[in-house]
């Protein structure tokens, strides 16, 4: 007898959304490959454990696994942590030129397509982790997906099928008849664009492929999720980066006992194709590279704005009569689909470029039960708190403020402890006084400087006080004198 645990949810497209559980989601996701270090494919319970719990920390959401199904307790841990799955089956005629010859024209081929497609489906359908299929990757185009692909809808009619058919060699892919969702590989930024808004497709756009995350990589991201997350364009729902990790296989020189992880080339075979295995998110031992800070930061759940002021308000604050701080407000948009942010606790900091430290470090409640997918707004009561900050504005010329907000969880997790950070951001404050312009006026009061902001002959101005610099301009010469004080 055999136990198992399921779960119950409900996956559908619906006005060019995939929802779940008549939500639409983010994809906020990544490829990834079954590699170990030390031990290759062979993967063990715990290094699966550590690379669900280290997405999950970095705020990923999405697996898609390229290009084979994972081992079985993959999916079970997927289940338990929360992650969604796009599960696919182990199919791809890459090297075969043209690439869908096998698929095209090849009936003797169609046994295979169908074993190892329906078998995946027939293997996994019970977890709930999973809510796509894919047929497998870069195999082209023809009878025998077409007729795998009816065999995965009658297995399973629940869950939407996802595959691309042929990487960035060939025109049209991810937007065949074989696919629900349009999946195409490594588009621009600006092609994204074109995918979510054409008027002659309805259905969701989740990237495949994008963002190639080998060496100095995964520039422009942020374009993407500027995309991905805008109300105004619901069909763009996120993405798999490639991908996880560099499958490089540690090593030990010989002469010099320094550690290394291996790749093409290192084995002393002759064939190879050198270090394209290392394209990941995170080193073989799973270091992150700089790009996982930034995904993390562009996939956070929340996110803050400062509260635009009414039409003709000069500055986003409750202004004090008296000219000094006020208290800031901000909106929050809660980006999970279901979850409120009552697992979370706030804090804030105020810094400037004027001088190192903190100038204001406060908590804050957000005292709003914000459902999945709402709004609402927070007060920050820097009034209180503003002196430190006015200070820095009398004494420091065109200096720039800084609000650092963070998000922390409030109790452990399982896929985390107490404190864990989830949301960072900074928003700048318009706050900073432009001692210049302040000076030039009363300056100019008294016609000391001319339309430029230079003194007239016998008139000086100090443009930057650390430096204890006097700018002096001769009216017959009109040669300017630097001059430090």
């Amino acid at each position: 007898v055999k136990s198992t645990r399921v779960g119950f949810r409900t996956i559908s497209i619906v006005d060019g959304t995939l929802r779940v559980n008549g939500r639409a989601i983010a994809v906020c996701g990544v490829n990834r490959h079954e590699h170990d270090p030390d031990t290759g494919k062979v993967v063990s319970l715990e290094s699966m454990r550590r690379d669900v719990m280290l997405l999950k920390q970095n705020n990923f959401n999405a697996v898609r696994t390229s290009h084979y199904p994972n081992h079985p307790s993959f999916y079970r841990l997927c289940d338990h942590y929360g992650l969604y799955v796009c599960d696919e089956s182990n199919v791809e005629t890459h090297g075969l030129m043209p690439m869908g010859r096998l698929t095209v024209d090849s009936p003797a081929w169609y046994a295979s397509f169908h074993s190892r497609i329906a078998g995946t489906v027939l293997r996994d359908r019970n977890h709930p982790c999973v809510i796509l299929w894919s047929l497998g990757n870069e195999s082209g185009r023809g009878i025998n997906l077409s007729e795998a692909r009816d065999a995965v809808r009658q297995i399973d009619p629940t869950r939407p099928v996802m595959y691309e058919s042929g990487g960035a060699i060939l025109m049209g892919t991810g937007i065949t008849e074989l696919t629900d969702v349009v999946c195409t590989f490594y588009p621009t930024p600006d092609e994204a664009m074109e995918l979510g808004t054409c008027p002659d497709d309805d259905r969701p756009v989740i990237l495949g492929e994008y963002s190639h995350a080998m060496g100095n990589s995964n520039g422009g991201l942020d374009q993407f999720w500027k995309m991905f997350w805008d109300d105004d364009l619901p069909r763009l729902q996120g993405g798999f980066i490639w991908d996880f990790v560099d499958q490089g296989l540690r090593m030990v020189d010989p002469k010099t006992g320094r550690e290394y992880f291996g790749y093409g080339g290192d084995f002393g075979e002759v064939k190879h194709d050198g270090k394209f295995c290392l394209n990941g998110l995170f080193s073989p031992d799973r270091v992150p590279h700089p790009a996982v800070a930034e995904a993390k930061r562009l996939f956070q759940p929340v996110a803050f704005d400062l509260l635009q002021p009414p039409i003709g308000s000069a500055a986003v604050f409750d202004d004090r009569s008296d000219g000094g701080i006020g208290d800031v407000v901000l909106t929050v948009r809660n980006r999970y689909s279901f979850r409120s942010l009552s697992h979370l606790s706030w804090a804030y900091t105020v810094v400037t470029d004027a001088e190192e430290g903190i100038l204001v470090e406060s908590e804050f409640d957000i005292q709003d039960e914000v459902p999945g997918g709402g709004k609402s707004k927070v007060r920050l009561r820097l009034s209180q708190r503003g002196g430190r900050i006015e200070e820095v504005r009398t004494n420091h010329a065109n200096c720039r403020f800084w609000l650092n907000v963070k998000g922390s969880l409030r109790n452990d997790d399982i896929w985390a402890k107490k404190g864990h950070v989830v949301v960072e951001q900074q928003l700048e404050l318009p706050l900073g006084v432009d001692r210049g312009a302040k000076d030039a006026k009363r300056a100019d009061d008294g016609g000391r400087l001319d339309a430029m902001g230079i003194p007239r002959s016998g008139g000086s101005i100090s443009l930057v006080k650390e430096s204890r610099l006097r700018v002096v301009r001769d009216d017959a010469s009109s040669v300017v004198r630097i001059s430090r004080i």
